[in-house]
């Protein structure tokens, strides 16, 4: 079976896709890393980050840095019986899954901007300020990465599927499956439960809070 690649940015369930998937697909992940997020430092088991890590969201403007990433998915992405995604390299991997498309199923996950960068300023997770040439300090340099990657992402073939879309209904993600893999035995993705549901809720709340209106004005301005 064709290796399956999940894309998007943080914050939009490539985690639960990724585990949904894998499970029904029965593909296998590099055992040195976690949701098989393979650009990601933080999530390769016995990292120590105290060493410091590859700066996340790239830009291909850093040649040097772009060529690794590139050869080491080339080095690792295998073509059959494996599950991967990434999140936080969008440059890099969007070039190289161009290149790939061909031999590699892919899922692209999209979200409200407004919904990421309101998650990430939440977490402290500022790295999509790295895709821009001239940051100028402030709100806009977030959403100006968040914008710049979306658009690098939007370049790779897929089969897309929205956040949206994914907490309401289940049943698209296994339907997606059997939309990159016609013919193969597929598993259900069950992961809708009460308590999924709450906290799903409580998310989309937040898009009537002043902060996500702001934010959500100032991507359409920028955009």
């Amino acid at each position: 079976m064709r290796s399956l690649f999940i894309i998007g940015l943080p914050r939009s369930l490539s985690t639960l896709t990724f585990e949904q998937t894998s499970r029904a697909l029965k593909l296998r992940a590099p055992e040195w890393t976690s949701a098989g997020e393979l650009l990601n430092p933080d999530r390769w088991f016995g990292n120590d980050q105290a060493t410091g890590s590859p700066s996340k969201f790239a830009p291909p403007e850093n040649r040097f840095q772009t060529e690794q990433l590139l050869s080491f998915l080339s080095d690792t992405v295998k073509p059959e019986g494996h599950c991967y995604k990434d999140v936080v390299q969008p440059f890099a991997t969007s070039q190289w899954l161009l290149k790939h498309a061909h031999s590699i199923a892919i899922i692209r996950i999209t979200r409200s901007l407004a919904d990421i960068a309101y998650a990430m300023q939440r977490a402290e997770w500022n790295y999509p300020v790295n895709a821009v040439a001239q940051p100028r300090g402030g709100m806009d340099d977030l959403l100006n990465g968040l914008l710049r990657a979306q658009n690098a992402l939007q370049q790779v073939p897929a089969v897309e599927l929205s956040y949206d879309e994914l907490i309401a209904d289940q049943s698209v993600l296994t339907a997606a499956l059997h939309k990159l893999y016609p013919g193969e035995n597929i598993g259900d993705c069950r992961y809708i439960t009460p308590e999924f549901r709450q906290r799903a809720q409580q998310i989309l709340k937040r898009r009537w809070t002043q902060q996500w209106q702001t934010l959500n004005a100032r991507l359409a301005e920028l955009a």
